[in-house]
């Protein structure tokens, strides 16, 4: 719904249509639409990195029905663009969809080091970490996104994390803590003792969110 309106309000006037293009074809994904999506993206080649990335998100799509295509996909993306981070992200998910753990560990830490400064690179990296259960190097992982620029998802996941893998030392009170929905739980979770998980008013602040 928030998607909707935001599009609605600035396609038109929007002069990134390659970034536009990749909304759209996420959009239709979320809705269960794999073909519609795939036949956007091919429908709409651009230059640069901007093909590139158009090339990997074909690849990331198509690696299930067609890996022939996505491999092909994906070696023109790193030929066009070696750094790339999207691309690199693509290549990381078919790695790891392919069971080669060693590979797709470095293909999401070079997506995260070549854009360091994006949270939600290092957030990938830590999840992939968590979905082969190194918990304490995801840890230290969400522990390096606290400063800004973050997010309150972020953080809710290294609260979480420190609570039910291992103890880490972080210093909440002299971090900037961000703006977002979440902001009036994490207050309620970062100033419960630590022994204990849960309470009433964290209840009822993740209600209110």
């Amino acid at each position: 719904e928030s998607f909707q309106t935001v599009r609605s309000a600035w396609q038109d006037a929007a002069n990134e249509p390659a970034a536009w293009l990749a909304l759209e074809a996420d959009w239709l994904v979320t809705q269960n639409k794999l073909p519609d999506a795939t036949n956007l993206l091919r429908s709409h080649p651009f230059s640069g990195n901007q093909e590139a990335e158009r090339l990997a998100r074909l690849a990331s799509l198509s690696y299930n029905n067609d890996p022939a295509a996505a491999n092909e996909y994906l070696a023109q993306a790193l030929q066009r663009a070696p750094s790339d981070p999207e691309v690199h992200r693509a290549r990381a998910q078919i790695l790891e969809s392919q069971g080669r753990m060693s590979e797709a560990d470095a293909a999401w830490r070079m997506a995260m080091e070549l854009d360091a400064r994006d949270p939600f690179r290092r957030d990938h990296y830590a999840e992939f970490l968590v979905r082969n259960g190194q918990f304490a190097a995801a840890l230290a992982c969400w522990r390096d996104a606290l400063r800004p620029p973050t997010a309150d998802t972020i953080w809710l996941k290294t609260w979480f994390w420190r609570r039910v893998s291992e103890p880490a030392d972080i210093p909440w009170k002299t971090l900037e803590s961000p703006t977002g929905p979440l902001r009036k739980l994490l207050d309620r979770l970062i100033n419960m003792p630590d022994d204990l998980f849960w309470s009433p008013e964290a209840e009822a602040a993740g209600q209110r969110q």
